[in-house]
This record gives C-alpha cells, structure tokens and sequence, in this order.
C-alpha cells in the first residue's frame, strides 16, 4: 500500500509539474480578444464573447531556418450565439524568455 500511495503521490506531483502556464500564454489571451473582435467586426458582440485557455500545441519547424522552432498556443473563443472559433499564435520564444508573436490563424468551427 505504501508503494502505491508512493507512485500516486509522484504521479500528481508530475502532474501538477506539466500544467505550468506557458511563457505566452497571456500574450496569446489578449491577442485573441483583439483577434476574434477584428475577424467578426461587430463591436455589438464583444460582451458575448468568451474564450478557453491557450493550450500548447505541437512546435513548429521555422520555414527559413529548420534548426529553430516556433512554439504554437491555440485560444478557443466564443460568440454566443454565432459561433466557435479556433485561434493559433506562433511564437518563437527569444533567449531572454521574451515572446515574439510570428504569425497567427483564426477559424470559425462550422459544418458547410
């Protein structure tokens, strides 16, 4: 019993090690507000508006230089009752942990 509450206690700890915030993700969060507002143009709509956290996605290979890599946060957002809309930011992270915003998408989630 020790050994399994051992490997439980290890496993959370780990756990709770993996779910710290990412160095853009707050950059990511106000760009998406910025983002989604400019992409329905309807200032009308910014109090129905709401957003899931920047989920780290798989990294990138830079186009102009393979060795480096672009991390990439993907923002969820909302307009009720218009639609879902799917955000990814492209950041390459600078050497003083500073982010630098390359290139950014956004998607309406929709079945045509």
């Amino acid at each position: 019993m020790k050994y399994i509450t051992a490997l439980l206690v290890a496993l959370f700890t780990s756990l709770g090690a993996a779910a710290k915030d990412h160095a853009c993700e707050k950059d990511a969060m106000a760009r998406a507000k910025k983002l989604l507002s400019f992409h329905v143009d309807m200032k009308e709509l910014e109090d129905r508006m709401g957003f899931e956290g920047a989920f780290v996605m798989p990294s990138i290979k830079n186009p102009a230089a393979p060795q480096q890599k672009f991390e990439v946060l993907e923002v969820v957002g909302y307009i009720s009752p218009r639609g879902e809309y799917r955000m990814r930011f492209i950041y390459y992270i600078m050497k003083a942990g500073d982010c630098l915003l390359m290139g950014q998408e956004i998607l309406e989630k929709a079945k045509i």
